[in-house]
C-alpha cells in the first residue's frame, strides 16, 4: 500500500531541490512536443502495440478526466488498475498533477484489506475497471454499503460497464456520483457521463470531453453523418498519441491530417456514442 498525500509530494520535491548543487545545469520544464511516455495497448488495433505519447498529450488526457469525471483537488482517491497500462497511469496521473492524495493498492484483493485502506484513508473517490465492480456488487454487501456511502464517487472504465452494474448500483447508491469513462492508449480519455444524469441505455459512450472532438466514420474515412448508422469512432485533439514507437506506416494508417486526428478500431452508432 502506498499513499501519496499533497505533504509527501512537496516534500520529495524540496528533496529533489536540495539534491541540486551549485554549478549543476539549471533544470528546466519539458515542452509540450516532447516524448513523455512510451505505453503499450492491449490491442485497439487487434494486436498489442508501444504507443508514445508527448507530455502535452498527456496533459491533454488528464484535463478530460478532470472535465469528465468530476475529479478534483479534495478527494482522496483509491487506485488498484496496473500502472503500467494506460487506464490506472492516467488516474495516477491526474490525481498528482490535481495536487489530491492517491492510494496505490496492487490488487482488488484481500478484499478486507481493499475494505480496511478505503476506511483507514478516508476514501472519497474510487477508481475500478468493470469486472472489479462486478465482484464488489456480488461480494459483502454491508461492507460494500459502508464504503461506497461515505464517497462522492466512483470512476468506471477501460472496458464496457456491464447494464446490470450499472442499474444495481444506481439503485443502491444514489447519493454516490458513477462515471463511466471510454477511450483508448492512442486517445487517450474522449468520452463520459455520469449514470446518474444521462441514463441513457445500454451501450451510451458518454459526450465528449473539453479537448476532444469525436465523431464517426466508415471504412472509406469519410464522416458518417446519418443517425443510428454505425461507424468507426475517430477523435481529433492535443490528448491523441504520437505515433506507434517506430512503426511508421502504422501511425500513418491510423493518424491521418497530421497528428491531431485517429481512427480507433471500435464502432458505435452516433445515438450510442453521444
Amino acid at each position: 500500500l502506498l499513499v501519496l498525500s499533497r505533504d509527501k509530494i512537496t516534500e520529495l520535491l524540496q528533496a529533489s531541490r536540495e539534491s541540486v548543487g551549485k554549478g549543476t545545469k539549471k533544470r528546466t520544464f519539458p515542452g509540450a512536443d516532447q516524448d513523455s511516455d512510451i505505453i503499450f495497448t492491449t490491442g485497439t488495433t487487434g494486436q498489442p502495440e508501444c504507443i508514445l505519447h508527448t507530455f502535452g498529450s498527456m496533459k491533454a488526457t488528464v484535463e478530460n478526466l478532470i472535465d469528465l469525471a468530476d475529479m478534483e483537488e479534495g478527494d482522496k482517491y483509491l487506485l488498484t488498475a496496473p500502472f503500467n497500462l494506460a487506464f490506472g497511469l492516467r488516474r495516477l496521473l491526474t490525481s498528482l498533477y490535481l495536487g489530491a492524495t492517491a492510494v496505490l493498492m496492487k490488487s482488488l484483493f484481500p478484499l478486507n484489506e481493499f475494505y480496511g485502506a478505503i476506511l483507514q484513508h478516508r476514501i472519497t473517490y474510487l477508481v475500478l475497471i468493470p469486472s472489479q465492480l462486478s465482484v464488489l456488487l456480488r461480494g459483502d454487501r454491508e461492507k460494500l454499503d459502508v464504503c461506497i456511502r461515505q464517497m462522492r464517487s466512483v470512476q468506471v472504465g477501460s472496458n464496457a460497464m456491464v447494464e446490470r452494474d450499472r442499474e444495481e448500483f444506481l439503485k443502491r447508491y444514489p447519493d454516490t456520483s458513477l462515471y463511466y469513462i471510454y477511450g483508448s492508449t492512442e486517445t487517450g480519455c474522449i468520452l463520459g457521463y455520469d449514470c446518474h444524469s444521462r441514463q441513457k441505455g445500454t451501450g451510451c459512450l458518454g459526450i465528449p470531453a473539453k479537448n476532444a472532438a469525436v465523431f464517426l466514420i466508415d471504412e472509406k474515412g469519410e464522416k458518417v453523418e446519418s443517425p443510428e448508422t454505425y461507424g468507426f469512432i475517430a477523435a481529433r485533439g492535443a490528448m491523441n498519441m504520437k505515433g506507434y514507437y517506430r512503426k511508421k506506416a502504422l501511425t500513418e494508417a491510423m493518424l491521418r491530417d497530421g497528428i491531431c486526428l485517429l481512427y480507433t478500431s471500435d464502432a458505435a452508432d452516433e445515438a450510442r456514442s453521444v
